[in-house]
């Protein structure tokens, strides 16, 4: 009978050491993940350095900003860094962003930053209540309430003293110097990209675009097929757009011929004007496709242990770019040998 049982106790002890690993994986604790491939590792040791508007050594190429709990940080805050993943730097701070009237309310959109680098547009809203946009001065360390509209990831024009947004189906432009509004036309419903350069405005589609002027006048519509409402990106020139379509990502001229290069798929999708990569934010941090390798690179990974239910990350909505004069010969700092991930 000993034996019997002793026998059996082994065959139980074989049986729990090989389901072991299904029931760690259906534990509730979130899984853990890394990242899979070449990749610039962080700082060794997190250090908070502040931007500081006007200084020339982090404006010197294009930076990423994004919105983030930092380490020992209690609320997300804005911060940016410099493409190629250099210079963390905490833009603008809980004090700043929650303070006085928004001090119960949650930035809901993407804080866009204008071309001259001082101003930043923010979304504040209550739970179930309309954004409001409020103008955060970097150079005055202010916020200022401007009006109750919608915002998207390109709205300002070339000299930052006005942006478009869009409210009750009408496009409307905002002038910072007389706080007023001009209404531009009944628009309907759509995402927006301002082309400074050009001073044309792209209407995103359910298949494609619609591109008009500052004035409201019609110049093109053109078809790329089916394209998520949300996972999309016209580069500043206006010459690229990335999209989304189903499980799978794009990128394709704005003008004919209309050919389309499959991506990386993201949830948050950018490009540099006249560059040959595109920027993701994830889970993990800021990654980079070099389209022309077809190389990928994180350039920042966030500090500490990453799972998949982190709302942490990089989300749609919370990603821009900004500073993108400065992108010239940016391709070979970045992949300096055409590609190499490190």
């Amino acid at each position: 009978m000993s034996r019997f049982l002793k026998h059996h106790r082994i065959n139980w002890l074989i049986i729990m050491i090989a389901i072991l690993p299904f029931l760690l994986a259906c534990s509730d604790e979130p899984e853990e993940i890394s990242p899979p491939y070449g990749f610039v590792a962080p700082p060794p040791k997190f250090e908070l350095k502040r931007e500081v508007f006007g200084d020339p050594d982090s404006f010197d190429q294009p930076r990423i900003q994004f919105m983030w709990q930092g380490p020992k940080r209690n609320k997300k805050e804005i911060w940016s860094i410099k493409i190629d993943g250099t210079d963390l730097r905490l833009a603008a701070d809980k004090e700043l962003l929650y303070s006085g009237e928004t001090s119960d309310m949650d930035i809901v959109r993407f804080p866009v930053r204008s071309p001259n680098n001082r101003y930043i547009l923010t979304q504040f809203s209550k739970p179930g209540k309309r954004a409001h946009i409020y103008l955060i001065d970097l150079k005055e360390k202010s916020k200022k309430y401007l009006t109750v509209c919608q915002i998207w990831r390109a709205p300002w024009t070339g000299d930052s003293k006005s942006f478009f947004c869009t409210a009750y189906y009408n496009l409307y432009r905002y002038h910072l110097d007389s706080g007023q509004f001009e209404i531009i036309k009944n628009f309907g419903n759509g995402a927006i990209y301002v082309q400074q350069s050009t001073e044309h405005i792209f209407q995103m589609q359910d298949d494609g675009f619609i591109v008009w002027d500052y004035k409201g006048q019609l110049l093109r519509k053109e078809a790329l097929g089916e394209i998520h409402n949300l996972l999309h990106y016209i580069t500043s020139d206006g010459k690229k757009i990335i999209f989304t379509r189903g499980l799978k990502a794009y990128i394709a001229n704005t003008s004919p011929p209309f050919s389309q290069q499959e991506i990386f798929y993201g949830n948050s999708l950018l490009s540099l004007r006249n560059s040959n990569f595109v920027i993701k934010g994830n889970i993990i941090g800021i990654e980079l496709q070099n389209l022309e390798s077809n190389q990928r690179k994180y350039v920042f990974i966030k500090p500490g242990k990453h799972k998949f239910n982190d709302d942490n990350g990089m989300q749609l909505g919370e990603f821009t770019l900004f500073n993108e004069r400065t992108s010239n010969g940016l391709q070979e700092k970045i992949w300096p040998g055409k590609g190499r991930t490190n």
